[in-house]
């Protein structure tokens, strides 16, 4: 922050801080607001360093903690993309094992005779 800045700033910021409610807030507390609500407004890591100033990507990472409800965002998408994916699983595992499992065969001459898998007859 360049002295010209911090001249102009803090008087305006001490009236701002005399009013009633509002007590032990620092410009750092604005800035990390600031660029956390970036974030959350879907800002990416290099425009985020940007904003901030910042060289690194480390520094920078320090504001994009998530909040409660993204994390229930991402766990949801997450849960519905496993449950797709598990689905589909069965679902092929079923088409393919009902394809190879004698079982299952139902052609001429075989005859499914109990829920343990045995045949009668044979091809």
């Amino acid at each position: 922050m360049t002295d010209r800045f911090a001249q102009n700033f803090r008087p305006n910021r001490l009236r701002a801080l005399d009013k009633p409610g509002i007590k032990d807030v620092r410009l750092h507390d604005l800035r990390h607001t600031g660029n956390t609500l970036a974030a959350i407004a879907d800002a990416t890591l290099p425009e985020l360093k940007q904003r901030m100033g910042h060289a690194s990507d480390r520094a920078a990472m320090i504001y994009l903690h998530a909040t409660d409800e993204r994390h229930r965002e991402i766990a949801d998408t997450l849960s519905a993309m496993a449950k797709t994916e598990l689905k589909q699983a069965r679902r092929n595992q079923s088409d393919t094992q009902a394809e190879e499992d004698p079982v299952n065969d139902q052609s001429p001459g075989r005859e499914r005779v109990s829920d343990l898998g045995f045949v009668v007859g044979g091809a």
